[in-house]
């Protein structure tokens, strides 16, 4: 049997959470739902599968450990000049901090709300990475930071005007021929009258 407490050890078999195993000769278990942020111990006991009802061994403890979650769904987007992200942050997170890291390995605080930030007057085409990570109280009131889940993302120029597009036709078709710009995609849109700009 596999017992989980908070805050303190168990004292016996009968103290605590009982969490379920896979099977009875179970060696190992994924508590996929614990508490978070609370110090957890966890304990296991044998009894015998012949004797029901029999005295359990006794308790071998482990602990405490925290679940501290850190964000999810942490999303980069890349932008003229700069980087905005967005995430869902845990419920009981006090903040959240974000380092980035240049190239040359220069670190930098950014600016973070608790879903997100927009990291303004990066150089476009170059790759940050940014390390976010959640702060939480213990129950002494000190902080404690999360691992972080990193993230990278490049700035990007917007895409250069084609300067020479030549449309004529030809054996009853449309041809255009142009240059393409580097670094985009080039798109015709055909319109029935003057664009409006």
């Amino acid at each position: 049997m596999l017992l989980r407490t908070e805050r303190r050890p168990p004292h016996s078999a009968a103290d605590g959470t009982k969490l379920t195993l896979a099977s009875p000769r179970a060696t190992s278990h994924l508590d996929a739902s614990p508490p978070v942020c609370v110090p957890l111990y966890y304990a296991v006991a044998v009894s015998r599968a012949a004797e029901p009802g029999s005295a359990p061994s006794p308790l071998v403890v482990r602990g405490p450990v925290v679940h501290w979650p850190e964000v999810t769904d942490a999303q980069l987007r890349p932008g003229e000049g700069q980087i905005t992200a967005c995430w869902t942050c845990p419920d009981h997170a006090q903040s959240v901090e974000v380092v980035r890291t240049a190239p040359d390995g220069e670190e930098a605080r950014v600016a973070a709300r608790r879903d997100g930030f927009t990291d303004d007057g990066l150089a476009n085409g170059t790759t940050y990475h940014y390390r976010i990570r959640v702060v939480y109280r213990t129950d002494d009131g000190l902080p404690v930071r999360t691992e972080g889940v990193r993230r990278t993302a490049t700035p990007l120029a917007p895409p250069e005007p084609v300067t020479d597009l030549d449309i004529r036709f030809v054996d009853d078709h449309l041809m255009a021929r142009f240059d393409p710009p580097p670094g985009g995609e080039v798109r015709l849109y055909g319109f029935d009258d003057v664009p409006p700009w």
